[in-house]
């Protein structure tokens, strides 16, 4: 989503604390701030109610996920990796190869 927009939760975990009943304010795909007041008038707001908001984990080894393995060494098979990652909250990872033939190592890489 682009633009400028509040996302309301529960609770927001941030880099030093939580903070309970807060508005994430977001605007161009960055977060501009957490407070506890609603945002200004005519900027779309999505109460998410009792969720929790964490920042994006980082999955630092894995090989694969819903019958893809980076060692098939296709680009589709990353693809399916990271958008099945990505609906788990994971934003960045590690893909990771087995032990295998030079080449197919190459080939993954």
């Amino acid at each position: 989503m682009t633009g400028e927009y509040a996302l309301k939760a529960s609770q927001i975990v941030t880099e030093t604390e939580i903070r309970n009943d807060c508005w994430l304010h977001i605007a161009e795909g960055r977060i501009v701030n957490v407070d506890p007041e609603p945002p200004a008038d005519g900027m779309a707001c999505f109460d998410l109610g009792a969720m929790t908001i964490i920042p994006g984990l980082i999955d630092i080894h894995i090989h694969g996920r819903e019958g893809c393995d980076v060692m098939d060494a296709d680009a589709a098979s990353l693809g399916v990796i990271a958008t099945s990652l990505a609906r788990q909250g994971v934003t960045g990872y590690l893909a990771t190869t087995v032990t295998a033939d030079w080449q197919q190592t190459l080939n993954a890489l």
